[in-house]
């Protein structure tokens, strides 16, 4: 091992396991962590400094720094960093818990350095030229470190009689000096890790502009077509319904729903659509919505799948054909579209809810209301959730009689019929009619 006294007894270059530690580093805590070299080259060119070795905790971060006349080349290891990393951690993680390590250097030298906090304790990052130096600055920075009650870790070889671990060496050093304990040169313009950054930034401000011009473009066709979409659904709505009805008055559920009558009229065309067989598959029941209607057939001896699939595209054209999991049921789904009832008058709901309970209990037929949560999804060309002004309730109706008899004579402004199912069994028709009611 040999040393060499590089700048008025300042700075010391350590010959060690290969490898050179520099002792002397003048450390400053630096207080801008996302522009530490930025700040450590203002620091340099301030205090005429042009190599650097930088320490980075979770707490502080220090620069310590050289000038190269000192006979400091980069490359080379800051001693102070090393001790930290070595020794001022528990348990994997860094500590802050003050800490005196002490090497022999030979020829009677010993090199020191000290921490408290995690950070370099100024001055202390020193080469002392003899033992009694070395000694006297050791009990002074204890003295130091101590004051506050703190167990101060000391390491420190046995021939400085101050007790403390003298297993680690300056070979120990070597041996972890690692990339982040080097020296580095702070070149006064951008280092070749900032160009990369700033290239990095460069091609990433061009790919979010892109991505940003590809968004928007995106963005406008699809405001476009939900447009197309809502000035088409409202020259529906406005020719099936007669009314001069208000862009507005789409997110209205009831607006594009057939009115009752309507729907009523809606699903006795397409009951008088569907044959009673089918191939000698039996009519079963008949499912209507505003949107499609749906057939229910059985299987009669000796009739099979073969046979229904045949005559019921001959029967409904391009419908959608279902035989059940027993291959004895079979549904053929027609598209059928009701036209839209238009913007009802907004009433009590309470007062309306009341009006078809009284309607039904004249008949003798039972109801069941309930209400209903507000929606989450919108109607063409408006945003999702926005606030609505109107609550609605469902309700069931199931009966022998067909839904004409029922709604016969009653006011169904702001009341939608969106199910009517007809079933047969053992020749006898039942009905059960499901819809919405609108008030606020």
């Amino acid at each position: 091992m040999a040393q060499t006294q590089a700048d008025a007894g300042s700075v010391t270059v350590i010959s060690a396991g290969g490898k050179s530690l520099v002792s002397g580093l003048y450390w400053q805590t630096l207080s801008k962590p996302q522009k530490v070299m930025q700040e450590a080259r203002e620091i340099g060119k301030r205090d005429g400094m042009d190599i650097v070795a930088i320490r980075r905790l979770p707490t502080i971060i220090q620069a310590g720094f050289v000038r190269k006349q000192a006979g400091v080349q980069k490359g080379m290891f800051s001693l102070a960093s090393i001790v930290a990393d070595l020794l001022l951690r528990k348990e994997g993680q860094s500590t802050l818990d003050p800490l005196i390590a002490a090497f022999a250097v030979g020829d009677g030298r010993f090199a020191i350095v000290a921490f408290k906090d995690g950070g370099v304790v100024p001055d202390s990052d020193v080469v002392f030229g003899t033992l009694a130096q070395a000694q006297e600055a050791v009990r002074a920075l204890y003295a130091l470190l101590s004051s506050k009650g703190k167990e101060v870790a000391v390491y420190a070889p046995a021939e400085l009689e101050f007790g403390g671990d003298a297993s680690v060496t300056l070979e120990t050093l070597a041996s972890v000096a690692g990339r982040s304990h080097k020296l580095k040169p702070l070149r006064f313009g951008l280092s070749r890790r900032e160009w990369v950054l700033v290239a990095v930034a460069v091609v990433a401000l061009i790919a979010l502009a892109v991505a940003l011009q590809v968004y928007r473009q995106h963005e406008r066709e699809r405001q476009e077509r939900l447009e197309r979409l809502r000035q088409a659904e409202l020259a529906r709505v406005r020719h099936d319904s007669g009314q001069i009805v208000l862009p507005a008055a789409l997110v209205h559920p009831w607006t594009t729903s057939p009115s009752v009558p309507a729907m009523i009229s809606h699903c006795e065309d397409a009951a008088r659509s569907v044959p009673l067989y089918v191939s000698a598959w039996e009519f079963k029941g008949l499912n209507c919505t505003p949107a499609a209607f749906e057939a229910a057939y059985s299987r009669l001896p000796r009739a099979t799948v073969l046979d229904f699939r045949a005559a019921a595209a001959i029967a409904f054209p391009g419908a959608a054909v279902s035989i059940q999991a027993d291959a004895n049921q079979a549904t053929v789904r027609i598209l059928s579209k009701a036209p839209a009832g238009g913007d009802d008058e907004m009433l009590d709901i309470g007062f309306r809810v009341d009006s078809l309970v009284s309607h039904l209990q004249k008949q003798l037929i039972p109801i069941i209301v309930a209400p209903k949560a507000a929606p989450t999804q919108s109607a063409p060309g408006h945003e999702p959730n926005a606030p609505q002004d109107w609550v609605a309730a469902t309700f069931e109706i199931t009966s022998d009689w067909p839904a004409h008899s029922i709604f016969k004579g009653f006011d169904a402004r702001g009341v939608r019929l969106l199910e009517q199912s007809t079933t047969i069994t053992e020749r006898k028709l039942s009905y059960t009619m499901k819809g919405e009611i609108y008030g606020k």
